[in-house]
C-alpha cells in the first residue's frame, strides 16, 4: 500500500497533461476516496455541505474569487476585506470555516493560475 500512496503522491505533484488521462485519474481517485473515507468524515462533509456552499456563494458575491484569481501577489484577508468592503473579522471567519483545507485551496489556485505563487490569509 505504501507503493500505491507514493504513486498517488507522484501523480498529484505532476498530473497528466492529456484530458482523458486526467479524467481517468480523477474517476479512480474519486472511487478510492469513497471507499477509504472514514464514516465520521463522510457525515461531517455531508452535514457541512450546505454551509460551505452558502459561504462559497457569499465569497462569489463579494468578488473574493475574482480578486484571488486576478492577483499576482500574496493576498491577505485585510486586503480582500478592503476590496470587497466586507468586515475583516467576518471575512477571516468565513474563509477559515468555508475553506479549512487551505492546502487544497492553495493547490487549486496554483494550478488554475500559474502566476499566483502564494496566497496568505491573516486574521
Amino acid at each position: 500500500m505504501l507503493s500505491l500512496a507514493s504513486q498517488i503522491e507522484a501523480a498529484a505533484s505532476s498530473p497528466p497533461i492529456d484530458a482523458g488521462e486526467r479524467r481517468a485519474l480523477y474517476d479512480a481517485a474519486k472511487k478510492l476516496l469513497n471507499v477509504t473515507e472514514d464514516p465520521f468524515d463522510t457525515i461531517y462533509r455531508v452535514n457541512n455541505s450546505p454551509m460551505i456552499l452558502t459561504f462559497s456563494h457569499i465569497a462569489c458575491e463579494l468578488g473574493i474569487f475574482t480578486s484571488l484569481a486576478n492577483s499576482t501577489v500574496p493576498v491577505t484577508t485585510t486586503i480582500l476585506a478592503q476590496s470587497s468592503k466586507a468586515d475583516p473579522l467576518l471575512l477571516s471567519m468565513l474563509i477559515t470555516f468555508a475553506f479549512n483545507d487551505v492546502e487544497h485551496i492553495l493547490y487549486s489556485l496554483r494550478h488554475t493560475n500559474p502566476d499566483l505563487k502564494a496566497v496568505f490569509f491573516d486574521s
